[in-house]
């Protein structure tokens, strides 16, 4: 067999009179040396060769001496392949999917085409050619459009001209194709999805819950052992070697066939070990670049609905800054690659601490102004409490200097009258006047006692608020507190716990006492 008949080329040979064979080479026929006849080459029209191609009529009597009656299989082939060459002059655009390609040891793509019907079911098959000479041209294109090869599973756009012959049987040769159609198909079956789930009001529900305030626990799903993986995880061990975010990691598959079971698998014991008290802040999907069509597996109604019905949200990286899945256009957050996942996480945890740095600091600030305001009021009553004092004694001292002078003139002035009374009477004068001395001095001493009295508790209330007050400020001074029992709880950056949540995350504790501090490491 020649070489030109080992390549899935149809071959149709001409019966070309010698006198005649330079109008048949110049429509483009070229001579098989072996066989010694002309033929078609692969790729022209039969149709210009008619006139030389042995056509027997049906019933028409042919020379092989072996056979009384009917034609040839190879002469019906090789009518058949004229008419279908004839009926095909030009090539046809054809949709089709690809379940099958394999290259072939010649440098030739082989494809196995197939359609389906809208049950699923196939209703078509056909074996397809990309030969070697025009494989580099047509798959750049389509690799240049799409962002990725040809691959099983995904529907195609095909420039195809049929063929048959006589030793290789029929298919279909692969000219062009258009890679649009191919991104249309897609991007109609998203659209599709993406309107279901918009009927069944759940397309914006898992992008409805609210987005964490801080990551505390995170389950990954990614592929075993994908590069995108790798790049979270070195992110992601710093946050667990800090104590900030715990990582539980889930593997799938990602494409396939069985990339819906496997991913709707993992969603499911997930959303289980939620119900059952393992509290997830967010659920990350993550997987490294790769071809566009490896992205095909994804786009499925099921995964979507799971992910829109997950009660946390959950963050997309697939590793495609262009090309979208319908998992980016449901899921909570989507981000171009893994790397930019866990770096929402990583920047996430650092704002929530720098808010708590900052909401301490205006509670310490805050407290500073309320005891320097505290000392302040008491400094001001104190010394309210000294001039109260003060006037007080000062008015006492006053009244009791006035009544001693007034007692004194009326003393005075009795001894005068006493003195000019007549003598028969001064006996009982210096018995009165003192009579009225002895009650004087008595009603002077009462009242120098009652006024005295009267200081000394104003002196002792004085003394006793003020004791009180110092008391109270000393009282809510820190090393007070400390003394009846209570203890400041700190991390090893000295940063002050707040709750026992807070402080099971932490590697170690210190604990300060009156008299000291220890550390101490959590029980989780």
């Amino acid at each position: 067999m020649s070489e030109k008949s080992k390549i899935h080329h149809p071959i149709v040979y001409l019966e070309v009179p010698y006198a005649e064979k330079n109008q048949a080479k110049a429509l483009g026929a070229r001579w098989d040396s072996e066989v010694r006849k002309w033929y078609v080459p692969s790729g022209m029209s039969a149709a210009n060769f008619s006139r030389w191609i042995s056509v027997p009529r049906v019933g028409q009597a042919i020379e092989d001496p072996n056979s009384a009656r009917g034609i040839g299989l190879s002469e019906l082939l090789v009518q058949v392949s004229s008419l279908i060459a004839d009926r095909f002059r030009e090539a046809v655009w054809v949709r089709a999917e690809i379940s099958s390609l394999r290259h072939t040891r010649s440098g030739h793509l082989r494809l196995e085409l197939v359609e389906h019907d809208p049950s699923g079911s196939q209703i078509a098959c056909a074996e397809a050619f990309l030969w070697a000479d025009r494989k580099r041209v047509v798959c750049d294109k389509f690799e240049q459009a799409t962002g990725g090869a040809l691959a099983v599973g995904l529907k195609v756009l095909f420039l195809l001209r049929p063929r048959l012959h006589a030793n290789g049987g029929f298919w279909l040769v692969i000219e062009d194709l258009d890679p649009s159609f191919t991104l249309g198909d897609i991007n109609a079956k998203i659209r599709a999805i993406l309107a279901t789930l918009e009927r069944e009001n759940l397309r914006d529900r898992n992008k409805n819950l609210s987005s964490p305030r801080d990551f505390c626990h995170v389950a990954v799903i990614s592929p075993q052992g994908a590069a995108g993986l790798l790049d979270f995880q070195r992110e992601a061990e710093c946050l667990e070697r800090l104590g900030l975010c715990r990582f539980t990691y889930h593997m799938a598959c990602f494409q396939g066939p069985e990339a819906k079971i496997s991913l709707l698998e993992v969603l499911r014991k997930l959303y289980v070990q939620h119900q059952q008290g393992a509290k997830f802040d967010a659920v990350c999907l993550i997987r490294g670049g790769g071809a566009v069509s490896d992205l095909l597996w994804l786009n499925e109604l099921e995964l979507a609905r799971a992910i829109c019905l997950f009660p946390v949200p959950v963050l997309v990286g697939i590793g495609h800054e262009r090309d979208k899945t319908v998992l980016d256009e449901v899921a909570h957050n989507s981000f171009g690659t893994p790397s930019k996942v866990v770096g929402h996480i990583r920047d996430t945890i650092v704002h929530s601490a720098q808010e708590a740095e900052k909401a301490l600091q205006e509670i310490t600030a805050l407290a500073s102004r309320r005891l320097s305001e505290a000392e302040r009021q008491l400094d001001l009553r104190f010394s309210e409490i000294q001039r109260q004092a003060q006037r007080q004694l000062t008015l006492a001292s006053e009244q009791i200097l006035k009544a001693v002078v007034g007692l004194g003139k009326e003393a005075l002035a009795g001894l005068s009258r006493a003195d000019r009374t007549l003598e028969s009477i001064f006996q009982e004068i210096r018995h009165q006047a003192a009579s009225l001395l002895s009650e004087a001095a008595q009603k002077i001493d009462r009242t120098l006692d009652t006024l005295c009295f009267l200081a000394q508790k104003q002196l002792e209330r004085a003394v006793f608020e003020i004791e009180t007050l110092a008391q109270e400020v000393l009282n809510a001074h820190p090393k007070k507190v400390l003394q009846r029992g209570y203890v400041l709880v700190r991390d090893a950056r000295g940063t002050l716990m707040t709750s026992a949540a807070q402080a099971r995350t932490k590697e170690l504790l210190e604990l300060e006492f009156a008299d000291g501090r220890v550390q101490a490491v959590p029980r989780r």
